[in-house]
């Protein structure tokens, strides 16, 4: 063959290859999205969820709406309550993921985090019960998922939810405990090294810390941060007393090429945090499978009662109703701006209407409703011995006739 011919040849191959995708690379998304108390409406014996409302419908249809805005190929949610939640959400996307994974969590409330891919689920290691510097285990757990990426490559997937603000015994802030999770992520991560994991590695989620911290200094000290891609004036993802602060993060390892990324901010957000995600460029052909789900209208059932009739409420524990009575009072609290609605003079002796301060803004005049009849929308949970119906959305509270 000569040179001409030769060269030729490969001019040819390489043309093949790039018009077949041998060399092709492709967008593969990733995101993240804390979803807030995605509870649902049924009793768990054996935690304390009645304390937390289940997630109002029309904020479950808002979710879906948020993750259908973000177009992810595998998203990480933290603050699911179990699978059955996570399915119901799946079923309200425009395009659902074939794939949906929650495992069992150490909280006490019973908060999980969640994966949802397009990709095939390999397989699923929990780290829930690994021991941590000092006492502490994994506040939820540290569940690891490895992806098939096509051909013989896979991804691992590592979506966390590290401990909150809220102070532990001898740990104020629960500081201790944050770093005593970083910490471990890393020591795990070098174990599965070790065992012959040496696919890619993503971390993400809601690490309730900034990048700053001295908690997590080991994490972006050893990993990658994935939303540098992002400029830093829109690195935020929540808002704490006026200030914003990123809180949710991605990290990884391996060879990954992030290409872009972003915060998304939507309006009206049933979630306290934004949802992120960051675009990576992946050789080859990505295996995506589809799932086809018609949602339809699956607006459940709501039993109309009185806002006194606290007997039948608390029977219908955690379920979604429709509640009629006349406002005795709207009450704003000191402080966070919160107002609770009453329909007796003794607030004991009703129902109450919780509006939480972030969502007041969207009500025109709570104060008005005084003296007049309503009829309010939602799921009813017990606050420190109170049956509540929180409401976020002007369409929770109607007033009639």
């Amino acid at each position: 063959m000569s040179m001409r011919t030769w060269r030729g040849f490969l001019t040819v191959l390489a043309l093949g290859l790039l018009l077949g995708g041998g060399w092709a690379q492709e967008r593969l998304r990733v995101a993240s999205y804390n979803v807030e108390n995605l509870f649902d409406n049924y009793d768990d014996p054996y935690k304390p969820d009645e304390g937390t409302s289940p997630k109002y419908w029309g904020d479950v249809r808002r979710l879906a709406g948020v993750i259908d805005g973000l177009d992810a190929d595998v998203l990480a949610l933290q603050e699911v309550e179990n699978l059955g939640i996570v399915k119901v959400l799946n079923g309200q996307l425009k395009k659902p993921f074939a794939y949906v994974e929650v495992l069992p969590s150490n909280d006490f409330r019973g908060i999980r985090c969640a994966l949802l891919s397009r990709l095939p689920i390999l397989r699923s290691i929990s780290h829930r019960y690994q021991k941590l510097a000092g006492p502490h285990e994994f506040a939820r757990d540290f569940p690891v998922f490895e992806l098939a990426t096509g051909g013989n490559k896979s991804l691992l997937v590592a979506p966390v939810h590290f401990k909150s603000h809220h102070s532990s015994k001898g740990d104020p802030e629960s500081k201790s405990w944050r770093g005593a999770e970083a910490k471990g992520v890393l020591r795990i991560l070098k174990g599965l090294r070790a065992r012959g994991f040496g696919m890619p590695f993503v971390l993400l989620g809601d690490f309730n810390d900034t990048p700053e911290a001295e908690t997590l200094a080991p994490l972006f000290a050893s990993l990658k941060n994935g939303l540098a891609v992002v400029p830093e004036s829109e690195r935020y993802s929540y808002v704490f007393r006026g200030k914003r602060q990123q809180i949710d993060h991605l990290l990884y390892d391996g060879g990954l090429t992030p290409k872009g990324g972003a915060f998304l901010h939507p309006r009206d957000n049933p979630s306290d945090h934004a949802p992120f995600y960051v675009d990576f460029a992946w050789e080859g052909t990505l295996p995506r499978e589809k799932m086809e789900v018609t949602a339809g209208d699956r607006t459940p059932y709501r039993p109309k009662v009185e806002a006194t009739d606290l007997r039948k409420l608390r029977a219908l524990l955690l379920k979604e109703v429709e509640v009629h009575g006349t406002v005795v009072s709207v009450k704003k609290t000191r402080r966070g701006g919160h107002y609770k609605i009453a329909f007796t003079k003794d607030p004991r002796r009703s129902l109450q209407v919780f509006v939480p301060g972030h969502a007041a803004r969207r009500f025109k005049d709570l104060e008005g409703l005084v003296g007049k009849k309503v009829r309010v929308l939602g799921p009813v949970f017990l606050y420190r011995r109170s049956l509540e119906i929180k409401a976020v959305d002007p369409s929770q509270i109607q007033t009639e006739g």
